[in-house]
């Protein structure tokens, strides 16, 4: 499938959907626009740049927008991480989207609990995005 450009719709408090950006753009060969539209807060938390910084990938050019329906008529196909409201599903009138449970780092009791849990998202998020990469012919030779 051909895709020109994908909306990551997320909550932006764990910015889980900056984390999917990184990955896809990592596999990205170029030719396609990733943008990340957050139904909360848009900045970036200070874990979620640590552990993918220890896999290579900085996240401090990703910007995020904020989510309204306007944005939708631009995507070609759209990713929804964790839960989002149920009116912005109904929103996406028709525009092809997947949704992924991702684990929710913030959903702890202690620093380490949360960094091990930031840990478990971005293999959940990498695993994805390769398998995405792959299935769209994105992967970087």
């Amino acid at each position: 499938m051909k895709l020109n450009s994908i909306l990551v719709i997320s909550r932006g408090k764990a910015s889980l959907g900056r984390m999917f950006q990184g990955y896809l753009q990592y596999f990205n060969k170029g030719d396609i626009q990733i943008t990340v539209a957050s139904t909360d807060i848009r900045t970036i938390h200070p874990l979620a740049l640590d552990v993918m910084f220890e896999d290579g990938i900085e996240l401090n050019q990703n910007l995020t927008v904020d989510f309204n329906k306007n944005i939708l008529k631009t995507f070609d196909y759209i990713y929804i991480l964790g839960y989002v409201a149920p009116e912005i599903i109904e929103s996406l009138n028709g525009i092809p989207f997947e949704q992924y449970e991702i684990t929710d780092p913030l959903k702890s009791d202690s620093y380490l609990n949360t960094l091990e849990r930031y840990h478990t998202a971005r293999e959940e998020i990498k695993k994805i995005c390769i398998d995405l990469a792959g299935s769209f012919n994105l992967v970087k030779s």
